[in-house]
């Protein structure tokens, strides 16, 4: 059994999971982190009030969490304050593990999410070595398995797609560069823009009225900038595959858009681009799927990285 965690901007999900199954989910609202032990602490109570709720108290083996953010080999840290501004330093794993006295393993949330997308796409296309999979949300995160591999780096900068610069005379983005997608494209954006319009709306609200042309128009732009940076992203690494998720990423007819911004592309841009398998539970299910592979020994695993968080 394994305590599992997806750590947003907005709100954490809590679950577990037992043999790759999430067993159970709940949301809330993510805190004010102002100090590593205070948080883990409260991580940990959040486990410990709501697992009886749902399975008893069944034996745990290991903690698994997702984040956004930059998830180094030592510690966690932001890339983008304005979506999640963790302390520094911040060795979340080291912390979480000590006050549990379990393991705990620690992921990107979206490369998370990529690699519990890449095994539910290859169970019916077993072909595709090559996927992105980009989260949609609060911000803007990007995984890749390539060949098979889920894509890491020591420092955990690789795949942070949303701060590719995409306008030089785009807006500043929390991570100190202008034009990021994240930027033009996150619901952080978007808010930023509906409330340009000088509407009282949230994200959420506006969404509704997605069809009211000020608003349709942020909106399609958003897909747009989304599906240029996919065809950036494919020209440099050839992709088999896009998958889509995040709050706003599954929203209906987001997904549309982003299908016409690529048709209007040249042919050898127009990759195939589709919906998560595992909707709003990509992060905690790769996650958890990770955990359970380091667990079970790395030899045991032979698809993962050799790099271990």
């Amino acid at each position: 059994m394994l305590n599992v965690a997806d750590i947003g901007g907005t709100k954490i999900s809590f679950a577990q999971m037992q043999s790759g199954q999430i067993l159970w989910s709940e949301e809330v609202p993510t805190p004010k982190v102002t100090s590593l032990n205070g948080f883990c602490a409260w991580m940990c109570n959040q486990w410990q009030v709501l697992n009886p709720l749902h399975c008893g108290s069944k034996p745990v083996t290991g903690l698994a969490i997702s984040t956004t953010g930059i998830v180094g080999e030592k510690d966690v840290s932001s890339l983008n304050p304005q979506t999640l501004d963790w302390p520094s330093p911040f060795p979340l794993k080291q912390e979480l593990s000590k006050i549990s006295g379990l393991p705990t393993w620690v992921l990107n949330d979206a490369q998370a999410a990529a690699w519990a997308e890449y095994q539910a796409v290859k169970i019916n296309n077993p072909t595709i070595t090559r996927l992105m999979y980009l989260t949609i949300s609060t911000g803007i995160g990007a995984g890749l398995v390539l060949d098979d591999v889920l894509f890491r780096s020591p420092a955990g900068l690789a795949s942070h797609a949303g701060h590719m610069s995409m306008t030089s005379d785009g807006p500043q983005c929390g991570c100190g560069r202008k034009g990021c997608l994240e930027a033009l494209s996150s619901g952080k954006a978007i808010q930023a823009q509906i409330a340009a319009l000088g509407l009282n709306l949230t994200t959420t609200q506006a969404y509704a009225l997605r069809h009211e042309p000020q608003l349709e128009k942020i909106f399609c732009d958003a897909a747009y900038w989304i599906a240029q940076a996919i065809a950036n992203i494919h020209a440099l690494v050839e992709l088999d595959l896009v998958v889509i998720g995040g709050g706003l990423g599954l929203q209906p007819d987001f997904l549309d858009w982003i299908h016409r911004s690529i048709q209007d592309q040249p042919s050898w841009s127009q990759i195939q681009v589709l919906p998560a398998n595992c909707g709003r539970q990509s992060c905690l299910q790769g996650a958890g799927d990770w955990a359970d592979a380091q667990q079970a020994t790395a030899t045991q695993a032979p698809f993962f990285s050799k790099l271990t968080t």
